[in-house]
Parts: structure tokens; sequence; C-alpha cells
């Protein structure tokens, strides 16, 4: 059995929630934790919300 999909509000909000992690300066390692811990997501999927967040950070 697969897993189920995030949706695309899902996604939103999880993006949202890591962006806001950055701003108030989370380490990396604590915010790959936390994510994994939170989402059960794997390193490749969370990479990617950290990634997209941090993208979005730098350029805002």
């Amino acid at each position: 059995m697969t897993p189920q999909r995030a949706t695309v509000s899902e996604k939103k909000q999880r993006r949202a929630y890591v962006l806001r992690m950055i701003g108030e300066g989370w380490d990396l390692s604590e915010l790959t934790t936390q994510i994994q811990d939170s989402w059960g997501l794997s390193s490749i999927q969370m990479l990617s919300y950290v990634k997209d967040a941090h993208d979005e950070f730098v350029n805002h």
C-alpha cells in the first residue's frame, strides 16, 4: 500500500510552516528532524520543502 499524497493545500501549509521556522532561526538539523517527525516524509521530500522555503526566504 502506498502512502497518501499530500494535497496542494497541505503542501502550501507545510511550505509556509517551514518558511516560518527558517525565519525564526531554526538550524538545518532541528528543521529536518522536526519536519520528518511531524509529517513522516522521506529525506528527499523533506529537503524539497526546505529548499523551496529557503529560496522564498532569500528572495523576499
